[in-house]
């Protein structure tokens, strides 16, 4: 059995091989494909790394998890009444959750990195919780400006919150260059230097 962040990184392997239902050949291994969107160009979006997760948790992973799974508090997402939330991926250990798992596919504005960031930091005491990125084509300007993102987002929690309530993780894919990077935000809030876990070698 693997631990969440095996999980994780087994599955972003598994995205990384993924192809395009143009490019499938007879030594495709995946059923799983990208679809394409109506410019005839590959559609990249979360759902793709949700269902690889989802399946590498029922094959090799020892938790209980729910998706879409709702919040405990309610946050103000759009309009100005709070609302409950949902969760990508809820893990769960003798019935308790236990590992917020959310997934954001490309380079949205930022209020979608603070929103996602206000619920892993934020939802519940004492967790160790998980934010994966997918991001097509990237280069050295992409990844300052993802960066300078996750800081914002951080900061937003600590002006709101004042602490951290919660522990993150910080999984970066990049899809074209095959690369799998990891974050840590410490205790105090601080976004550690990035640290490349995979690298695809074609």
């Amino acid at each position: 059995m693997e631990n969440v962040e095996g999980l994780i990184i087994a599955s972003l392997k598994e995205l990384l091989e993924l192809r395009c239902i143009t490019k499938v050949n007879s030594k495709t291994k995946s059923k799983l494909v990208y679809p394409l969107k109506r410019d005839g160009t590959r559609r990249i979006s979360k759902q793709e790394a949700k269902l690889i997760f989802i399946k590498h948790i029922e094959q090799y992973g020892k938790y209980y998890y729910s998706v879409e799974a709702p919040t405990r508090k309610k946050y103000l997402s759009t309009g100005a009444v709070p609302m409950l939330g949902s969760i990508d991926v809820c893990l769960y250990e003798e019935g308790n959750r236990k590992h917020l798992v959310e997934f954001l596919a490309l380079n949205p504005r930022q209020t979608s990195y603070s929103r996602d960031f206000e619920i892993l930091f934020s939802d519940e005491d004492g967790l160790d919780n998980y934010f994966i990125q997918l991001l097509q084509k990237a280069n050295g300007g992409t990844i300052m400006n993802v960066e300078n993102k996750y800081t914002e987002a951080i900061e937003c929690v600590r002006e709101k919150y004042n602490l951290f309530h919660s522990r993150l993780k910080i999984f970066l894919c990049e899809i074209d260059e095959k690369r799998i990077t990891m974050y840590e935000v410490d205790e105090n809030g601080e976004l550690s230097s990035s640290h490349e876990v995979y690298k695809l070698e074609e």
